[in-house]
This record gives structure tokens, sequence and C-alpha cells, in this order.
């Protein structure tokens, strides 16, 4: 079996709760060869770290957002000798038998040198609804199995991807050294499919695993808003970063140009149409949009 280790990237940690945060670390704790706890937090959290043992807890007060965080974990791991390590934070969690799973396909899988990183399915367990989906799932789909007999398709062992979640994701240290880590100017947004998109541009090869399923809270839980959201909820801050990053994104990887656009139409849709605050919600979006040509010029133009 190949060590494995963890990058954990906590932020005001005891918003979530010290037993939640405690319970979610345990669920995966025993699988690793050790952890590193990032803190993006201005205060110390320190003591949580108590209840738990093998690892090591850096401060980083959100110096490159989560890709600083990222980074920072890494390069300690790095240092340390290991060649693995996989990537979460405060709000995942793991099944017992996912995780096993995970790590027993991980470990048959991972002689391959042409795959640097391997990711799972993903389950948020906030309360936001993507109406569309609801539609398709409680109405299309009933109709479409009435009139044509179903058969529930195998779940491949494992699929290659052009993109995985950062959450949850293992990586190749000596991979992530070489394409120079995570981009800490995007801080926060589109940090994971910047690096997965340099991964497929360097030729190597990103692999999940569908049959492994990993707990993970995604947005806030509840907001007001006109209609249901099409996307996770997020502050103004985030909002900012999702608009901007995706232009970036887009301009940096014309080849998902296309998916690029999509994303933006929708973000835009549910986040400066179905809201109680368009005016305030336009101004962000407008501010990124500012700060996104300034990087165009500066290096594209």
């Amino acid at each position: 079996m190949k060590k494995i280790v963890a990058v954990i990237v906590w932020f005001n940690p005891k918003k979530l709760g010290i037993d939640n945060i405690v319970f979610n670390i345990h669920s995966y704790l025993d699988y690793f060869d050790k952890i590193y706890i990032v803190d993006n937090s201005e205060s110390d959290n320190s003591d949580i770290c108590e209840k738990l043992s093998k690892y090591t807890y850096l401060k980083n007060k959100n110096k490159g957002g989560i890709a600083g965080a990222q980074n920072l974990g890494c390069k300690e791991a790095l240092k340390d000798g290991f060649e693995w390590v996989m990537t979460l934070d405060q709000d995942s969690s793991f099944n017992k038998l996912m995780m096993e799973k995970y790590i027993f396909l991980f470990n048959k899988y991972s002689n391959n040198d042409e795959i640097v990183s391997f990711g799972t399915e993903v389950n948020n367990l906030n309360e936001y609804m993507d109406y569309l989906k609801w539609i398709r799932k409680k109405i299309f789909r009933p109709i479409k199995r009435f009139f044509i007999p179903f058969k529930q398709p195998a779940i491949s062992e494992i699929e290659y991807k052009t993109f995985t979640i950062a959450i949850g994701n293992i990586i190749n240290l000596n991979a992530w050294s070489v394409l120079g880590g995570f981009d800490e100017y995007l801080f926060i947004e589109e940090v994971d499919s910047n690096f997965c998109h340099r991964i497929i541009r360097s030729g190597k090869k990103i692999a999940k695993f569908p049959q492994v399923i990993l707990d993970q809270c995604f947005g806030e839980k509840k907001k007001f808003t006109l209609f249901p959201k099409l996307r996770p909820i997020y502050t103004d801050f985030r909002y900012f970063y999702v608009f901007r990053n995706k232009m970036i994104e887009c301009l940096r990887f014309p080849e998902y140009k296309k998916s690029y656009k999509k994303h933006l139409k929708c973000f835009f849709i549910d986040y400066c149409i179905n809201t109680v605050h368009p005016i305030k919600h336009l101004r962000v979006y407008f501010k990124a949009r500012k700060e996104f040509k300034i990087f165009k010029k500066k290096y594209y133009d």
C-alpha cells in the first residue's frame, strides 16, 4: 500500500461546531499516515486538534485563499517525503465503506504513472434545489419508464475525466510540483478546474471512481430567492470570484469555452436575476467583469 496523507483546509471551523469538525476528520483519519490541517482563519483554532492524532497544524491566515492553503499543506507533505495527498476541507466526510473502497481502488490504479489525480462522486448535504433536475426526476422520468422498459446500467469501476472537484481529490505531489501548484491568484473559485486543465494539457490523466461517494456541503443552506436555485448559494464575496475566475479560465483555456459560457449564464441568471437584490448583485458582477478586463489587458492584449 502506498503512503497517503491528507491536507484539510479550515476557515472559521468553530462556526461549524467543534464536534462536527472532529466527527468529519475521524471519518477518514485512520486511512492516512498523517494529516496537515491548514487554518485559513484569523483566529487560532489549534485547541480543536487536541481531540485528534498524527496531525500538523499550520496557520495560513487566508494567504492565497484556498489555493494558498492547499499549496502550504502540499509543500509540507512533499518536504516530509510523501508522494500522494488528498485535499479536503472542514465540511468533508466519508462513510467508512466508501473510504475503504476509495483507498482500495487508489492502490489498485496508482501504479499507472499516467494517472496523477483521482476523484470521487460527491453528495451535497446542503438543501438547495435544482428544479430542472426535480422536474426530470419526478415527472419526465416516471413517464419515460412507463413506456420504455428501464434497465439500470452497470457503474464502471474507473472513468477518465477532464475535471474532478478538489474535495476528496488524491493528487500526486511530484505532478503538483512540476505543474507549479495551485493558482493563488484565483484565490477560491476555479482553483481545482485550473489545476485539472493543466494536468490534461501536460498529457497526464485524471481518473474518477464513480462507485465512491464523498459527503460535502456546498454553499449556504437557506436563502430567500424568487425561485429555487440552479446552483449552490454563495456569499457576494464568493460570487465575485465565481464570475471573474470563470471569465479568466474561459480566456486561458479556449477548449473549454463552451462549458464556461454555459456556467456563466446559469450563475448570472441565478445570482443577478433570481434575486430580491438585483442592483446589489449586478454591482458584484460588473466589478468582477471590470477586474477580468484588467487581467486580459495585462496578460493577453
